[in-house]
């Protein structure tokens, strides 16, 4: 689908311990394992968050002459993730991942009732997961 494949995340050193590298290294790992060709994998091991991935990546496309991406992110993250990138002038094909689904396929019974009003700590985490992507959104001006 594309020539090269630019992996980008630098790490937050006092998450994990020294010296284990980047997150687009990590990556670079997992994409040999998956037949990549080493000399197709471009990284970007210095950026901290989204703006800093785009401006980054930016910059790598210019030094090779590129000018589409084919932007791979998480369906949650891709909203604020395609208008930073766009916002910055790059031309850009959304290919969104790791869909959240809800089962609609369950009846809703006393039980079920019973159990979807209580407290989930996944729907929390879901719904953190939003209020953070909506308060980057109005960060990045978009």
């Amino acid at each position: 689908k594309a020539p090269w494949l630019i992996l980008s995340g630098g790490r937050v050193t006092w998450r994990v311990e020294r010296g284990k590298g980047s997150e687009s290294a990590d990556m670079a790992v997992l994409a040999e394992v998956m037949g990549v060709p080493r000399s197709a994998i471009l990284q970007d091991p210095t950026s901290y968050n989204t703006k800093e991935n785009a401006e980054n990546v930016k910059e790598i496309l210019r030094q090779n002459k590129l000018n589409r991406i084919l932007l791979v992110t998480s369906a949650l993250h891709m909203p604020r993730s395609l208008g930073i990138f766009q916002k910055l002038g790059l031309d850009v094909i959304p290919v969104p991942t790791d869909f959240l689904v809800v089962d609609s396929d369950s009846e809703w019974n006393l039980a079920e009732f019973s159990l979807r009003i209580l407290p989930d700590s996944g729907a929390l985490t879901n719904t953190t997961n939003a209020i953070k992507e909506y308060i980057g959104m109005i960060l990045a001006g978009l």
